[in-house]
């Protein structure tokens, strides 16, 4: 009896908390969503694009496309084979439901912050905080400056959603060298693989980064065969999960070169020392460049408050708590000019273009300690003015999500003079707007960062698309885009002996006129037809056997994942009821 009312109690309690965090995730949107307004972010005409390019895909019945040719100005653009779409693909279907990008894109945002919150619960619990602990925890890790920076000033939807995952990749190796391979596997794999399906450059530093923590873990080891066992189950759980998308790239990436996509010079960007600490001290979310001072990304008040916490209880802290803070420290220190980034300019490492995509690391390992500090100082508290449970909640909400309104209404305030997306607007005709004045601007949507290494002194061409016919420069009026293809119509590309089409030539892009396959050479890395007839030229993308395979392959590795995911809950809950 007392086992059955015990799983009662466990189960109220599970839903609660999911509930909680269902408010807390639509709460973080809440304040800028009810504007109707996605104020212009520095990547806002980029993933606003993309997800209007999923969404129109999607309206087609091509739930994944890999060439657009609806947006970006029209530009026949393989953005769906080098920049990780499937996570992005909620957002989209939430604006076809909603019948606006505005709503759909803002429902996305609070999606994936309730499915950050619920990961990361996960993994505090997993290292044996308590419900109270791991509750605030994700909370705290939700409503971080870093992860709100992301989402409303940078619009860096990529890192943003990558956040989500990240912590899964780090929490799945400590896991498999505590539990000698027994466990950890699985959700070192699809971490690591939901992080690239994400955002390639976060899976780059997280890559680096689980290598320093399993130097770190080594010592750890006592089972080395059950050890390899283990981490090749992840990595081919992380390769069978993510080929959909790491195939096909590496597909395009061998066919011919590509340029760096925005080389920085990393020293550069990197802030001064107090620099960040101002930025995470003020719980600033505004964009220096609009402000016209220095102020920019950090950590945010209450992890600072964290560090200082840690710093101070350091010698009383368990073994893992003294790493996380440690490392938090570290990642975020190093992320500024204190460290020599100048000396990694000529390196790999140079392709992170901003050294603060450190500080989402930095934010989850601090995160993770946030849930015992605040406890403790909650505890306290209760302790001197005899605070029920209830209050002590209400205290701690307050103390974390009071900066972050306050910061949120700061940012409001500086942002609305700033042109804002609203709608069914689109970024399509070239232009953004400083105040009241339209500005052509063919770098703005970055599609330069993905046509072959050849093309790029012939960039302006495809963005105005301007074709070469027969030696004559001819702009092109009369297209259609279709999925994964665009039909040319112009009479002028038409009984010609040479086109050079305004479209990059990419691995398994085709031309076809009167249903035949025309032949196609590569000129300039543009496509180049030899001989056309009468009849309208499609451009299509056809996957190749390739692509087929490795779609076919993540499918059936997701499905698996979701069917022990299953099994395991219902295992869970059956023992709860014996």
């Amino acid at each position: 009896m007392m086992t059955k009312i015990k799983a009662i109690v466990i189960n109220h309690q599970r839903l609660v908390l999911v509930i909680m965090f269902a408010v807390l995730s639509l709460f973080f949107v809440l304040p800028l969503a009810h504007t109707r307004v996605i104020y212009l972010g520095d990547d806002l005409p980029y993933h606003i694009n993309r997800i209007q390019e999923l969404a129109d895909n999607l309206k087609q019945g091509n739930w994944y496309p890999y060439l657009y040719t609806y947006h970006f100005h029209g530009v026949p653009f393989l953005l769906g084979a080098f920049y990780p779409q499937v996570t992005l693909m909620p957002i989209a279907l939430l604006s076809l439901i909603t019948n606006n990008y505005v709503i759909g894109t803002y429902l996305g945002i609070s999606f994936y912050t309730f499915l950050a919150m619920m990961i990361m619960y996960y993994v505090a619990r997993r290292l044996d905080r308590t419900t109270f602990e791991s509750f605030i925890t994700a909370v705290v890790f939700a409503f971080s400056a870093c992860r709100t920076y992301d989402a409303y000033q940078r619009f860096a939807l990529g890192e943003f959603l990558a956040m989500t995952f990240l912590v899964l990749a780090f929490y799945g190796l400590y896991a498999l060298v505590k539990t000698n391979g027994k466990s950890g596997a699985i959700v070192l794999g699809i971490g690591l693989s939901s992080v690239m399906l994400s955002h390639v450059l976060s899976t780059f530093l997280c890559v680096i980064l689980l290598i320093v923590e399993l130097v770190v873990l080594i010592p750890a080891i006592q089972q080395w065969n059950k050890f390899i066992i283990g981490i090749s189950k992840a990595i081919g759980l992380f390769f069978a999960s993510a080929a959909i998308y790491v195939v096909p790239f590496l597909e395009q990436e061998l066919y011919q070169a590509y340029a760096q996509p925005s080389p920085r010079n990393l020293a550069l960007g990197a802030p001064t020392f107090s620099q960040l600490l101002n930025n995470s001290l003020s719980n600033n979310l505004v964009n220096g460049y609009l402000l016209k001072t220095d102020q920019g990304m950090g950590i945010g008040l209450v992890l600072i408050l964290v560090i200082i916490w840690g710093v101070v209880r350091f010698k009383n802290l368990q073994r893992l708590d003294k790493w996380l803070l440690v490392s938090g420290v570290l990642l975020a220190m190093t992320s500024t000019q204190l460290f020599p980034w100048n000396l990694l300019q000529r390196t790999p490492i140079s392709v992170i273009q901003f050294p603060t995509r450190l500080l989402p690391f930095a934010t989850i390992a601090l995160a993770l300690l946030s849930g015992k500090a605040l406890n403790e100082f909650a505890n306290e508290l209760s302790a001197k003015v005899k605070a029920n449970f209830v209050l002590k909640l209400i205290t701690l909400l307050a103390l974390v999500l009071g900066p972050w309104l306050g910061a949120i209404e700061t940012y409001h305030a500086s942002m609305k003079n700033q042109t804002g997306f609203i709608a069914w607007a689109t970024f399509y005709n070239g232009k953004h707007y400083e105040g009241d004045r339209a500005v052509a601007d063919e770098w703005y949507w970055y599609i330069d960062q993905y046509i072959p290494k050849e093309s790029q002194a012939y960039y302006k061409d495809v963005f105005n698309r301007d074709a070469i016919v027969d030696g004559e420069k001819t702009k092109l009026s009369k297209f259609t885009p279709i999925s994964n293809g665009m039909i040319y119509q112009d009479v002028s590309l038409q009984s010609k002996e040479n086109v050079l089409l305004p479209a990059p030539q990419y691995k398994n892009v085709y031309v076809y006129q009167n249903s035949k396959r025309l032949r196609v050479q590569n000129q300039n890395g543009l496509i180049k037809l030899p001989r056309t007839k009468q009849g309208n030229l499609i451009l299509k993308y056809q996957p190749s056997l390739l692509d087929r395979a490795s779609m076919l392959t993540s499918i059936v590795t997701w499905l698996l994942v979701v069917l022990m995911g299953i099994k395991f809950i219902l295992r869970g809950r059956k023992t709860a009821h014996v």
